[in-house]
């Protein structure tokens, strides 16, 4: 098997032997078997993007934790919830036991697993594009809550933001380059009149 690995804030994007195609993003782990007898992908940490090469006699499974990706379409990514961007992918969660049933999903929609239970809920255009806008690099925010923002920021910068008070309910709109949290910073204590305080090294 290949393993692949990002550090925080970085971004790779590689092409497997079978001509399937993945994104990883920031602080992600994972291993990867493409043989002629079989397609596999563990995530072991963090985030991947698929566009995946349609092979009928090889399905394209993705092991993350206890639920398992079997790809019926192509393009989707996985981090704790699975979003379909194009096609269908069918996601069993292996944690419900003999009662789990396989859910399949299909183009816009996103699924949450815990503990056997599957959650699907349908997304628009425009949120799926945002959630994906890491893949170039940017953080695209609607109406989220300031304590919401920072924590992805987190992901992706060694400064790491705390929203405290009650500031950390405000809403945020805006699109923002990932590791900009510098800028960020200032634009909370210039437009919003937060405080700013930084501790540890300059």
């Amino acid at each position: 098997g290949e393993s692949l690995e990002t550090r925080m804030g970085a971004r790779e994007e590689m092409t497997l032997s079978d001509g399937s195609r993945v994104t990883l993003n920031t602080s992600t782990r994972g291993r990867a078997i493409v043989n002629e007898k079989e397609r596999r992908f563990w995530l072991e940490e963090g985030e991947v993007y698929f566009e995946i090469a349609h092979d009928s006699t090889r399905p394209f499974v993705v092991q993350a934790g206890r639920d398992r990706v079997t790809v019926l379409g192509t393009k989707f990514s996985v981090r704790h919830e699975i979003t379909v961007i194009e096609g269908r992918v069918q996601l069993d969660s292996d944690g419900g036991g003999p009662a789990s049933k396989p859910v399949v999903m299909t183009r816009n929609e996103s699924a949450v697993a815990t503990a056997g239970n599957v959650l699907v809920i349908a997304k628009n255009e425009q949120a799926v594009r945002d959630e994906l806008s890491w893949r170039v690099g940017r953080l695209v925010f609607d109406q989220m809550t300031l304590v919401d923002v920072a924590a992805r920021f987190n992901r992706y910068n060694g400064t790491q933001l705390v929203i405290t008070g009650a500031a950390a309910e405000r809403r945020f709109s805006g699109s923002f380059d990932a590791t900009n949290v510098e800028g960020f910073a200032r634009l909370l204590h210039e437009s919003f009149g937060l405080e700013v305080h930084r501790d540890g090294k300059s």
